[in-house]
C-alpha cells in the first residue's frame, strides 16, 4: 500500500503542465486575400483592410506604427521609444498567462483588461489579446517573438469591431 502510494505522488510530481499547448482555444493564424499587406515591424507583416488609412510601419531611428479605419471605430498603434530609440516590442508578460492586466490609457486612468484571445500558429500560442468590454475599448497584444511574448500593439475600437480587431491579429505574419 505504501509502494502504491509513492507511486501515487511520483506519478503526480511528474506531471508537467504546459499551459503552451494543451487544451488551448485559439484562433488560428490566416491570411486574408482581400487585404493589403503592410510592414507591421522589422521582420513582421500584417494586413488590413483597404480603406484604412495612416502610415502603418514608419520610422528613421527605430519603428513606429499606426494604421486606422476611415470612421474612426478602429485605430492600431505602437511606439516604444526611448529618448533615442524606438523598439519594435514593448514590455514582455510571463506564463502563465493572467486572466487580465491593468493599463493606464493617455488620460492616465487605471483600466483593467479582464477579455482575452489567443493566436495560434498550429498547436503553438503566438500572440495573446488582452482588452475591456467597455463599449468603446482598448486592447494589448502580446506577441510570441522568439519565444518571448512582448508587448506589440495597442488597439482603441469600438467593440462592435472586435470581429475585425481579432481578424487584422490573425494576418501578423513573419516575414
Amino acid at each position: 500500500m505504501i509502494r502504491l502510494f509513492l507511486l501515487f505522488i511520483i506519478l503526480l510530481a511528474a506531471c508537467e503542465k504546459n499551459d503552451h499547448t494543451e487544451n488551448v482555444e485559439c484562433f488560428n493564424m490566416a491570411s486574408n486575400d482581400d487585404w493589403i499587406t503592410i510592414n507591421f515591424k522589422t521582420n513582421y507583416t500584417i494586413q488590413v483592410p483597404h480603406e484604412y488609412e495612416g502610415p502603418g510601419m514608419a520610422g528613421f531611428e527605430g519603428n513606429t506604427f499606426v494604421t486606422f479605419s476611415g470612421d474612426g471605430k478602429v485605430y492600431l498603434a505602437y511606439g516604444y521609444c526611448s529618448s533615442l530609440f524606438c523598439y519594435d516590442f514593448g514590455d514582455t508578460i510571463k506564463s502563465p498567462f493572467p486572466k487580465w492586466i491593468t493599463i493606464k490609457n493617455s488620460e492616465g486612468d487605471h483600466l483593467v483588461l479582464n477579455r482575452s484571445e489567443k493566436f495560434c500558429n498550429d498547436s503553438n500560442i503566438m500572440g495573446i489579446f488582452y482588452y475591456s468590454n467597455d463599449a468603446i475599448s482598448e486592447g494589448r497584444l502580446y506577441w510570441n517573438d522568439n519565444d518571448i511574448f512582448k508587448q506589440s500593439l495597442t488597439v482603441k475600437f469600438d467593440l462592435i469591431e472586435l470581429d475585425t480587431i481579432i481578424s487584422i491579429i490573425k494576418t501578423i505574419k513573419r516575414k
